[in-house]
């Protein structure tokens, strides 16, 4: 979180367009920083001048007593797949922005490499029919994602 006091002084016209600066520089922070080259972020947000981010603010948003459960990978990856069922039904309930196909797809992607992750993590190897039979992964049939 980045903390500008300097604009909340401003009138309430001028926040907006004193915002949209700092928003872009957020945006291509986390950007560059994304493994999937991609934030979850159902709009576009408008190129403006680069400005000088401040030091971010930063805290802990779950609790330590949750924390533990909520990190495990199979309740990451069921979350994921939860949130991806939910995205999916409301796009295909509604006319929808191109924003929000563009996070559904982001949040696949989330989930394919959790659930590869963790396939892995549990020495899983990823195999494919062969003409005699099922044998390994041929290298780079599954590229990694990010």
């Amino acid at each position: 979180m980045w903390s500008l006091p300097h604009i909340g002084d401003l009138p309430s016209k001028s926040r907006k367009s004193a915002l949209d600066p700092y928003e872009y520089a957020v945006y291509q922070k986390l950007l560059k920083a994304s493994a999937f080259n991609a934030i979850l972020n159902e709009g576009d947000i408008p190129e403006a001048e680069p400005v000088e981010l401040p030091e971010p603010l930063t805290c802990v948003i779950i609790p330590d007593s949750i924390f533990p459960d909520r990190s495990h990978p199979d309740v990451r990856i069921a979350r994921r797949a939860q949130t991806i069922s939910l995205l999916a039904k409301n796009i295909s309930e509604r006319r929808v922005s191109r924003g929000l196909r563009r996070t559904l797809l982001t949040q696949t992607e989330r989930l394919n490499k959790l659930a590869r992750a963790r396939y892995e993590a549990l020495d899983g190897v990823i195999e494919v029919e062969g003409a005699e039979g099922v044998v390994e992964e041929p290298e780079g049939l599954f590229p990694t994602i990010g």
